[in-house]
């Protein structure tokens, strides 16, 4: 899974941008990791969901288990 981000993140996003630094270069993965890759991408191997909603779907749906 971990081989499937860096594809995602090489192919969707650095390949289309040039940088003049490494901190460009570090600042703009953060960025597109967690505004993009983390809250808005579609992931079709949890339901089409992004990560963020499927991880606070398991939340509520386990926070309902102990309630």
């Amino acid at each position: 899974m971990a081989e499937s981000f860096w594809v995602t993140l090489k192919i969707e996003y650095l390949y289309h941008r040039a940088y003049a630094t490494g901190a460009e270069v570090h600042h703009s993965v953060i960025q597109w990791t967690e505004v993009f890759y983390n809250r808005q991408r579609i992931h079709i191997t949890i339901g089409g969901k992004s990560l963020i909603e499927y991880e606070l779907e398991l939340i509520t749906r386990d926070y309902a288990k102990v309630a």
